[in-house]
């Protein structure tokens, strides 16, 4: 038998229910926003849980509540602001297929990456990797991604342009990406001052002397 008022219990307890699990969640997202600046801007090294906490603006121990370590948490970030960018990517290059278009649109996505800051989260990342046993494995899970819409993308751009047999896309995309995160790395280390825009131009540069000849190959292969 309901008691009087018992329909009244139940309603505020359910409604404290649903507002524990909205303040969890948005703890959950802040501690995430607050992991990806923090590697964004302090590298791997600087992204403790304190460092972490007190951007999102909570307790040191919510890291460990909601996620179980530092390093869990770190990998949020990374799958958060990867998963973004690989939809951009995806939707960015999808059925281009002209050589001089594709370079130009990956570096404009490249450049991107760079001003947000999303290309230093990854590099921080793998810049970290190897001194934590484990960690190198989950992060390669999520490189692999990228190595894989690379490939696809510069293997319909090889068939498209009659490139297929000069080409070997998978080893090609393993290179760019290699690439762009070495030239991340070595701009967070000071090795220069913006070594990911020295990039960009000499893409374009050797863009301007290849593209011809590729073209030409594919015409007459």
């Amino acid at each position: 038998m309901i008691k009087p008022y018992d329909w009244l219990w139940q309603m505020a307890n359910a409604r404290l229910g649903r507002t524990k699990d909205l303040d969890q969640s948005a703890t959950r997202t802040a501690l995430v926003t607050a992991a990806i600046d923090v590697l964004r801007e302090d590298g791997f090294v600087g992204a403790t849980a304190r460092a972490i906490a007190a951007r999102a603006e909570v307790n040191s121990a919510a890291v460990f509540y909601h996620f179980g370590s530092v390093h869990e948490l770190l990998l949020a970030a990374l799958d958060a602001t990867s998963g973004e960018r690989l939809a951009r990517y995806r939707e960015a290059t999808v059925g281009v297929t002209d050589i001089p278009k594709l370079v130009e649109v990956f570096l404009a996505l490249n450049r991107e990456d760079h001003d947000a800051g999303h290309v230093a989260v990854m590099a921080a990342m793998v810049g970290g990797a190897s001194a934590i046993p484990g960690l190198g494995g989950a992060i390669e899970q999520r490189v692999a991604p990228w190595i894989d819409l690379a490939s696809t993308v510069i293997g319909d751009c090889a068939r498209a342009n009659g490139l297929e047999s000069l080409v070997d896309a998978r080893i090609a995309a393993r290179l760019i990406v290699a690439l762009f995160l070495g030239s991340e790395l070595l701009t967070q280390l000071g090795v220069e001052d913006d070594t990911s825009a020295d990039l960009v131009a000499e893409f374009q540069r050797l863009l301007k002397i290849t593209a011809p000849f590729l073209q030409l190959l594919g015409a007459t292969g």
